[in-house]
């Protein structure tokens, strides 16, 4: 079809369609880059006005089987690992809430003690067995936070280390894998936190056996929400492009913050009144 030719209505269709076939977020991600096709073509002056311009994309949800470990679960995990290294990588990952790729490439000049916060410049990842240095998703640095308590557990890490060396390393030194660690270091640690203790009942809380290394990152999420971050905050803590992002997988998050809140507008809206009116 002709770029000239396709319409509003054209878009909702095809965009109704592909939903049937893939999963939201591949949908949302189809979307925007035909979005951005149409925009180059309206730059490029073979458009008037886009014709996506008024069609939202598609919510990006979070998959069903997605885990929000508790903050004691968090450190079970941990002190179960069979390194402080790795015990360190867990707390770090499910309190700072950086993607895998991102926080195994953090580099010892990275960590800013003083302000307690974190550069993120760069990523590792896979191809073929090898290993690729590159640039944050969306290609943008930013300042990530990470909590005060973590401060013995990294200078530990860093202290003797040259300034550009990786802070979480192999016991060999060299870079750490998500699928050698999330076999051979986090599922043990899940499982031996899981197993009864002392001849007790099965745990009510049991951790799901497939924890993902994601799934941290989902964690930091609602422990930032639940100190109070907000949805801007939030959004440059993962280092979403936009808040929408934020908004659209970590919405519901928020619903425990929306009862509160009617609770603080009530206390500022009735602050003297008792139930009787007391203008007569």
């Amino acid at each position: 079809m002709q770029i000239a030719h396709i319409v509003e209505s054209d878009i909702r269709t095809w965009l109704a369609d592909i939903q049937k076939e893939v999963s939201s977020s591949r949908a949302r991600q189809a979307f925007i880059l035909y979005r951005q096709i149409l925009d180059l073509a309206v730059a490029d002056k073979a458009l008037v006005r886009n014709p996506a311009a008024g069609v939202k994309a598609p919510r990006a949800k979070t998959s069903r089987d997605a885990v929000f470990l508790t903050i004691d679960q968090v450190h079970e995990i941990a002190d179960a690992m069979p390194r402080p290294a790795d015990a360190a990588l867990v707390r770090f990952l499910a309190f700072t809430g950086l993607r895998w790729g991102e926080a195994v490439a953090v580099t010892v000049d990275g960590i800013d003690f003083d302000r307690h916060i974190i550069h993120v410049r760069r990523t590792y990842s896979e191809d073929g067995g090898r290993v690729i240095t590159g640039t944050p998703k969306d290609h943008a640095a930013r300042w990530v936070p990470f909590p005060a308590g973590m401060d013995s557990d990294l200078r530990a890490l860093v202290n003797g280390r040259s300034r550009g060396s990786d802070v979480f390393q192999t016991p060999a030194g060299g870079v750490l894998r998500s699928g050698n660690w999330t076999a051979r270091v986090l599922r043990p640690a899940v499982e031996d936190v899981n197993a009864p203790k002392d001849g007790g009942g099965e745990r009510e809380d049991v951790i799901p056996p497939g924890l993902r290394i994601h799934d941290l990152r989902h964690t930091a999420a609602s422990v930032a929400i639940r100190a109070g971050a907000n949805v801007k905050a939030l959004q440059r803590m993962l280092g979403h492009e936009s808040a929408t992002m934020t908004l659209d997988v970590y919405a519901g998050l928020w619903d425990d913050d929306l009862r509160d809140l009617g609770s603080s507008v009530n206390a500022v809206a009735y602050p003297l009144r008792t139930g009787n009116d007391e203008r007569s």
